[in-house]
């Protein structure tokens, strides 16, 4: 009975539909959680970016971290949709939806409908896919990119004659538009030239099968070609300085954490230690399983493999050096992750079937562990720096109303007000820094009037002074402080000047 309704879901045409069916769940979900967050630092320099003239904006990502492509993406779509956190969300939304949908295709293709599903029931609630699923950023959209160009290059892989020439184009376009959106997917077509040579390689004259492959790296470098000048410029510029943690023992075990859980290791409690065990415990049973299972389909296993594993070593040895690593850097390996899960498991339940064995918990044990951390997820919301954020700003800026003629809004840094400007657009926003040049995400303030150097010069009458935590420079005491609101780590505190 339960046989014959599996054959039944995972024919094409309802299998298709199952797959669009998750792609709309996960994509409700990530919209509910990113809905319930402040636009952060991060998103708030996306919309920065994106209301200036195109001439502008290249100008300022050269001295960024990223390429451009994104942030034209989000000024074209903004300009269609508006600038709602609903429309600047859905952009990211539907990438990782996109991204949902051909990567179930990719499984299918690979190792068929029956593997195939529990990947696309796991994709729908991996934590964090819906994690970046709703950031006003890249990432969802790097998802989509990595995936289809692994489905391209998968696809030039079996096809052959013009087939093969036509996908292997198609991948060539999908790594150029991969450079244009994020510099981290570099490692994932790293790994794709990786697994490459390997599948070619261990067959007896199959090397020189590797040729045609050329085709798509010359398409993809001459794409880029506008933007190589530039690339280069922000690597011996410093543009892309050390940031967020040398990828070690502790991170790398922290990936997966995050992948299924969405905790660092450090803040697993014991409760989700015994679930995390039992996860551990499931692929411990299902590997010898799967493998024999999926005898036949070595490379396939291995595509996905290199998908996850390329990536990672090469930022650990990185890392060796310099600190590159933060979970977000990583998103886009979240999808190769969870489709190999999803094949492990579904694999090692169908060989279980065959020597006549129903392990009905290995799924239970594995889907309630992405079930733990879809809540984690919905409960913490925007973990970013290794701390939650709650929907601090966009409380603080309700809070504070309208804005008063008679006084000045004041961010202790030009990353406060990064923030609060997406949220008061029309208020007179100032910020407090004491460096002549700005750079990276704090750009586009370089040389502004907005910017105060000194807030012992500050004169006016009343002051609204927003920062977290302690500000680097205090008011001035010829100002009282009359009232004073904590919204999180995030402090609202209204002064008036005192009277000579």
């Amino acid at each position: 009975m339960i046989g014959r309704q599996l054959k039944k879901i995972t024919d094409k045409k309802n299998f298709t539909i199952l797959l669009v069916v998750c792609a709309v769940v996960a994509g409700a979900i990530s919209l509910w959680i990113g809905l319930r967050q402040s636009v952060w630092f991060d998103e708030a320099y996306s919309i920065l970016l994106a209301k200036q003239s195109v001439g502008e904006l290249l100008r300022l990502t050269a001295l960024d971290t990223h390429p451009p492509l994104y942030y034209l993406l989000l000024k074209g779509w903004a300009g269609l949709f508006g600038w709602s956190e609903l429309s600047l969300r859905l952009l990211s939304v539907g990438g990782m939806m996109l991204a949902i949908f051909v990567g179930g295709m990719l499984v299918r293709r690979m190792f068929g409908s029956k593997i195939a599903l529990a990947s696309v029931l796991l994709l729908a609630f991996a934590p964090l896919v819906l994690r970046y699923g709703f950031e006003i950023r890249m990432y969802a959209d790097a998802m989509l990119i990595g995936v289809a160009a692994t489905y391209a290059l998968y696809s030039a892989w079996q096809a052959t004659g013009r087939k093969k020439l036509l996908w292997l184009v198609v991948y060539g376009v999908l790594v150029a538009v991969g450079m244009y959106l994020l510099y981290y997917l570099a490692f994932l077509w790293i790994a794709h030239v990786v697994w490459l040579v390997y599948v070619h390689l261990r067959r007896r004259h199959a090397w020189k099968k590797l040729a045609p492959y050329a085709v798509s790296y010359i398409v993809a470098v001459a794409l880029f070609i506008p933007w190589l000048p530039t690339f280069v410029s922000q690597i011996s510029n410093g543009a892309l300085a050390p940031i967020g943690q040398p990828l070690n023992l502790e991170q790398l075990i922290g990936i997966i954490t995050f992948n299924f859980i969405y905790q660092p290791l450090y803040a697993v409690t014991v409760p989700v230690t015994v679930v995390i065990l039992a996860f551990i415990a499931t692929f411990v049973w299902a590997v010898p399983k799967a493998r024999r299972e999926l005898k036949g389909k070595s490379d396939e296993v291995t595509l996905l493999a290199t998908y996850i594993g390329v990536p990672i070593v090469l930022l650990m040895i990185i890392s060796l050096t310099r600190s590159m690593y933060t979970e977000r850097y990583l998103s886009h390996v979240a999808i190769g992750l969870v489709l190999l899960a999803g094949v492990i498991i579904a694999a090692a339940v169908q060989r279980a079937a065959r020597e006549k064995q129903r392990p009905f918990w290995a799924p239970i044990i594995i889907g309630s562990t992405i079930l733990v951390g879809t809540f984690t997820v919905a409960t913490l919301g925007n973990f970013n720096f290794q701390r939650m954020q709650t929907p601090t700003v966009k409380e603080a800026t309700a809070g504070l109303g309208t804005c008063v003629p008679d006084s000045k809004l004041l961010a202790a840094d030009p990353y406060v007000a990064t923030e609060l400007m997406y949220y008061l657009p029309d208020c007179e926003l100032f910020f407090v820094s004491e460096w002549d040049t700005l750079r990276g995400g704090y750009a586009p303030f370089s040389g502004s009037d907005y910017q105060l150097k000194d807030i012992a010069t500050l004169n006016d009458r009343r002051v609204t002074y927003v920062f977290y935590s302690t500000p680097d420079q205090s008011m001035p005491s010829k100002y009282a402080e009359t009232s004073r609101h904590a919204y999180g780590p995030l402090n609202v505190v209204q002064y008036l000047l005192s009277a000579e």
